[in-house]
């Protein structure tokens, strides 16, 4: 993904767009993959381990918006933790539903998708 994701250039919708496709390409690529996406819902110790990956990857994402966006003291940084963990689990949720068939759509659909529900929770504040 970090390749995908310098090689996209310097515009960031095109960052994102890349690391989401390089994403789903990794899943995508192995079925095993995807049937460990779909087991991490049923068994503990999978649930705990996605659970953590989950919290892992929204402290990231909370991590480069903090440095990426003017700050704003009316936004708390819990909200912008909780924001970010809200995009990265529904994301994850949304990857495991196109797995099992629920969504028909292509890859593309669902990158271009992915990436723009990432942009967008950068900008998340409650009001």
């Amino acid at each position: 993904m970090l390749t995908a994701t310098l090689a996209a250039g310097p515009e960031l919708r095109e960052q994102v767009r890349a690391a989401a496709d390089a994403a789903l390409g990794f899943i995508a690529a192995d079925p095993r993959r995807q049937a460990l996406l779909l087991a991490s819902h049923s068994a503990e110790p999978l649930q705990r381990a996605r659970l953590s990956t989950q919290r892992d990857i929204a402290a990231a994402m909370a991590a480069v918006t903090r440095e990426l966006r003017p700050p704003d003291p009316t936004v708390s940084p819990l909200d912008l933790d909780m924001a970010a963990y809200t995009v990265v689990s529904g994301t994850l949720e949304l990857v495991a539903a196109w797995i099992r068939g629920e969504f028909p759509t292509s890859r593309t659909h669902l990158t271009e998708l992915i990436a723009a529900g990432l942009l967008a929770g950068t900008a998340i504040t409650p009001g």
